[in-house]
């Protein structure tokens, strides 16, 4: 999900923080990750062909579903290459096997669904909580409304699920309109395998809540470090 260049803005200009900044307290490990870009960007790499390499063939079928999702079905952009990924042509050719298998569970998926992209990518502020954030893409889904967030993991994290409720917020904020679920696209990191995530209206409720308890958590957090 980019990030608008400038970071997120408020109506006066005052920059906030991403949904995803708040999020990671529920990690366990918060700003962990960004640590890691961090560490990487120090020793001259580039962290997302890290993370590429890291997911290997998770990621080859999250580009294929992304590039079907957006329209883009027949075309190989943001597809990882052999080279990009740093791996041989015979090891890239036993990836695309895998992706393959994962990418028809997902094209049998969607299949059997009526599925309408209505939005994608869009970057939203919520002047009322001061984040941002920006949505894989909102859907209509056999007739409801809902939010499609997909992700290369072998597991699910209950941040998938505050992040996916703080997208419903800001969506509401600017738009009116609230989800009646919101589903997680995960492709597994080693396999490909798919799956669908579903979590109904009281779910996100929960989410939501969680993530204000997040934010809430962030703030002290650094008000906290001033003292130590």
């Amino acid at each position: 999900m980019p990030r608008p260049i400038g970071g997120y803005r408020l109506k006066d200009g005052t920059r906030v923080p991403g949904v995803t900044t708040y999020t990671s307290f529920l990690t366990g490990d918060p700003g962990g990750l960004m640590h890691w870009a961090w560490d990487l960007g120090i020793q001259g790499k580039d962290y997302r062909k890290e993370r590429d390499k890291a997911a290997g063939v998770g990621t080859i079928v999250h580009a294929m579903i992304d590039n079907d999702l957006m329209g883009h079905a027949s075309t190989t952009d943001n597809i990882p290459t052999a080279d990009g990924l740093e791996v041989s042509k015979d090891v890239y050719a036993d990836m695309l096997a895998k992706a393959d298998v994962g990418y028809k569970a997902y094209l049998g998926w969607k299949a059997g669904v009526s599925l309408e992209i209505t939005s994608a990518e869009v970057a939203m502020v919520s002047e009322e909580f001061r984040f941002g954030g920006t949505p894989d893409a909102t859907a209509r889904l056999n007739g409801e409304f809902v939010f499609l967030d997909w992700k290369t993991s072998n597991s699910i994290h209950p941040q998938y699920i505050a992040q996916v409720a703080a997208y419903d917020q800001l969506w509401y904020e600017n738009n009116g309109e609230r989800a009646t679920s919101g589903m997680l696209l995960r492709v597994g990191k080693d396999e490909g395998d798919f799956h669908v995530h579903s979590w109904p209206r009281h779910v996100l409720d929960m989410g939501w809540r969680a993530f204000l308890h997040c934010k809430e958590l962030y703030e002290l957090n650094k008000h906290l470090k001033k003292v130590c």
